[in-house]
């Protein structure tokens, strides 16, 4: 029976963790040897030996951790692919997938392993992802590297039933983000829903389209939004437009009747941008209305 504290953890699990951050790997195993069943053990916060070893590096922990056939997809928690993708551990997450470790396994905060590595900006993660196992990846995965058509073979296939209703929003928000032109075809030809709000920033898929993407972007989309509608930082697509110097995209919008007159919490109008941003075009568009 392993000792346990007031809080009801292993202490010999605390004593593991411990020697696998201080690199003490003699004392790990010493450890192991008196109280075996502590590799399959966590912390009150969720933190598991192998989790730590896979930090700090300790390859042979790793895999003899791996052999005992410790805990890979546990629910509502960080798993240990998590922790190799986050953290670049290539070597150990190519292990991990190898002994059966899931990419569809979410923690307490409804995250996945590649959406972490999506919200953290780790493109290298997510293009070992499609390197080693794209398999199990979907097309927000694939949109995120740019890979177009590997995300339209996705939704192409039987395993999309209903995606595009759940996910199709990001989806166009990445195309719009990293101008993935042949996937915003594919997603408008589609059905994919045109008036997708971003939950937090508030913009639409016209102020994500406005700034560098191609004029044809901002066509489809403009019949799906208001044109006049502003984002949290009360930005419309013509501010956006003018901001970028994307001349073509200004001139449309004021063809369709953008309001010149709308400044965002700055105080600051598209024309006061286009000064800014000392885009002759873009002035003389904005001064003719």
């Amino acid at each position: 029976m392993i000792e346990k504290d007031h809080n009801h953890i292993s202490i010999a699990v605390k004593s593991l963790i411990d020697h696998l951050r201080s690199g003490d790997i003699g004392a790990f195993f010493a450890i192991v040897a008196e109280h075996p069943e502590a590799v399959y053990g966590r912390t009150e916060l969720g933190v598991c030996p192998l989790n730590v070893a896979i930090n700090f590096e300790r390859d042979a922990v790793v895999d003899f951790l791996l052999e005992r056939g410790v805990e890979l997809n546990p629910l509502n928690d960080y798993t240990p692919l998590m922790t190799a993708l986050s953290r670049s551990k290539f070597e150990s997450a190519k292990k991990l997938l190898k002994h059966g470790a899931r990419l569809d396994i979410t923690d307490e905060q409804g995250r996945t392993a590649w959406s972490i590595c999506a919200s953290n900006g780790n493109r290298e993660a997510l293009l070992f992802l499609v390197e080693n196992s794209p398999e199990l990846l979907d097309a927000l995965a694939f949109a995120y590297v740019g890979e177009q058509e590997q995300a339209i073979e996705f939704l192409q296939s039987e395993a999309a039933s209903g995606y595009l209703e759940q996910h199709g929003g990001t989806l166009l928000l990445y195309c719009c983000e990293l101008r993935l032109e042949r996937l915003f075809e594919y997603l408008v030809e589609s059905g994919a829903a045109l008036d997708f709000i971003h939950p937090q920033t508030k913009n639409t898929l016209l102020h994500l389209a406005a700034g560098a993407c191609p004029l044809s972007f901002v066509q489809a989309i403009l019949p799906h939004v208001r044109l006049n509608a502003r984002n949290d930082v009360g930005q419309t697509a013509l501010i956006i437009a003018a901001a970028d110097n994307n001349c073509e995209v200004v001139s449309f919008l004021l063809q369709n009747k953008a309001s010149t007159r709308l400044r965002d919490w700055r105080k600051l109008s598209a024309l006061d941008y286009a000064h800014m941003a000392n885009c002759p075009r873009c002035i003389e568009s904005l001064l003719k209305k």
